[in-house]
């Protein structure tokens, strides 16, 4: 005949429960830490005035906070290929030189839209040559990224559309006859 040893019974009944606990303890500290940090939606290269002339077409970049924790927004930033997670990331000057500068608070759902229209995609194309000539001559300007830095240390990054990123090849022919 088999005895039920209930010491036994009882320390499995003690892991259960220190799992459990265990448990408990990681989903309320997820939930407390990373669901209470801001997240922003990226759009970059909404194109308006597809049937008119390049040079009047508008580009808009849209950054959109979608959880309800306050975003404060320090800036954006352009990044050539996969060097933008590794803190390579190039300043946008005209955010800088603007009456409309950093730092940006978004609350949920704000949306905060950056404008671009050709001669300012001009103006960038100069810029990415003069800091790497290598980022026109070798259209390297195809990996082009939008980052967001916010106030919580997060980066928010997305692809520049192509319709953006054709604008701003013509942009650097414009600005660079010679380049092929």
């Amino acid at each position: 005949m088999m005895c039920i040893c209930w010491a036994a019974v009882e320390a499995i009944g003690t892991w259960v429960a220190a799992f459990g606990t265990i448990a408990a303890v990681t989903t309320a500290l997820y939930f407390g830490v990373y669901q209470n940090r801001p997240k922003l939606k990226i759009q970059a290269g909404i194109t308006f005035g597809q049937n008119v002339d390049l040079k009047d077409r508008r580009w808009i970049i849209s950054i959109v906070n979608t959880r309800t924790r306050v975003a404060t927004m320090l800036g954006f930033y352009w990044s050539i290929g996969r060097r933008g997670r590794n803190g390579n990331l190039i300043p946008d000057i005209e955010q800088i030189n603007s009456e409309d500068h950093p730092p940006y608070k978004l609350e949920d759902g704000d949306p905060k839209f950056i404008t671009m229209d050709f001669e300012r995609l001009k103006r960038l194309a100069k810029y990415l040559y003069e800091i790497d000539p290598k980022n026109i001559q070798e259209n390297r300007i195809r990996t082009l990224r939008v980052f967001v830095k916010t106030t919580s240390d997060d980066q928010f990054d997305a692809s520049v559309q192509e319709s953006m990123l054709l604008g701003l090849i013509e942009a650097a022919n414009a600005v660079y006859p010679n380049m092929k």
